[in-house]
């Protein structure tokens, strides 16, 4: 019996954590386990991606810009961040 407790409460754990508002990142909706995403995963769409790059190349613009418009990509430090990573 106290093993099937330890299963129960590492489960609600787990979903809680997920759940749950954090300071960083993101938090699952509520009924995350019930979507389709969740137990096949997303895919990415090599299509869509193939046509972003095309569109950044053709405005003659830079990696950093291509890998910006993808999907979940991470926002570009600004230069006084940059600045105050280079001198420490």
């Amino acid at each position: 019996m106290l093993f099937v407790d330890m299963v129960v409460y590492l489960l609600i754990s787990l979903y809680l954590d997920k759940v749950m508002p954090k300071e960083f990142g993101r938090s699952e909706k509520w009924y995350f386990l019930f979507t389709k995403s969740f137990w096949c995963g997303e895919e990415a769409h090599d299509e869509d991606v193939a046509e972003k790059v095309k569109e950044f190349t053709k405005e003659g613009s830079n990696k950093t810009n291509v890998a910006l418009a993808m999907k979940n990509s991470v926002e570009e430090a600004d230069t006084e961040l940059k600045q105050q990573h280079e001198t420490g």
